[in-house]
């Protein structure tokens, strides 16, 4: 019998908060004051994490105790959480655990302004519309 799904999804949310805030397994063990395999394992849903550590998680990682389980009553039930149409292309399942959208992701929020990131958004769309033949 392998990881609880909500264990899992918990963990893929670890995992995709600490890749986008760029910090290493080793970073983040270091101030949660484990090892760094102890966060593999959380990141993996191979160990549970504790609700004190899961607080700690949250303030390491600047989320809410929520952020965690927004995917997770759906992990439970074996689905995939509920999508809101964005009128945007849908993410790969991955996304969040591929080192370019992570980069990508960065650099978007590393602009100062708000006008400066919308300008940055129009470019992207307008260059994935170029690209996949839309008008």
């Amino acid at each position: 019998m392998g990881p609880h799904p909500v264990d899992v999804s918990v963990g893929r949310q670890i995992r995709g908060r600490r890749m986008l805030l760029g910090l290493s397994q080793e970073q983040l063990a270091a101030n949660l004051s484990v090892t760094f395999q102890q966060v593999q394992k959380y990141e993996q849903g191979a160990n549970r994490v504790s609700a004190s550590r899961l607080y700690r998680l949250a303030q390491v990682l600047g989320v809410s105790m929520e952020f965690f389980f927004e995917a997770a009553d759906a992990a439970a039930q074996g689905q995939t959480a509920p999508q809101v149409d964005t009128g945007a292309p849908d993410l790969p399942a991955d996304a969040f655990q591929n080192d370019e959208s992570l980069k990508l992701l960065r650099y978007f929020y590393a602009l100062e302004s708000d006008e400066l990131r919308h300008l940055a958004s129009e470019v992207m769309k307008s260059i994935a519309k170029s690209y996949s033949g839309e008008k």
